[in-house]
């Protein structure tokens, strides 16, 4: 079940990072914003694309180094 709510707020982690990208409207890199955490992530997609997620929870943040 934990894992379970790991995937899921990976989830709507990645998705409400992709929308916060998109509606920003420009292209700034995601290395160059502060972060609160050392828990924080590159993602780049096919299109060279890049968002930085960030997380305080343990179970995501081994969702994540998984994924890598």
């Amino acid at each position: 079940m934990k894992k379970l709510y790991g995937v899921i707020a990976v989830v709507v982690i990645v998705v409400l990072a992709v929308a916060a990208y998109f509606s920003s409207g420009s292209n700034v890199d995601p290395r160059t914003v502060k972060h609160e955490t050392n828990r924080w992530a590159v993602i780049e997609d096919v299109n060279g694309d890049k968002m930085a997620v960030e997380t305080v929870w343990n179970e995501t943040w081994a969702e994540l180094v998984q994924m890598r």
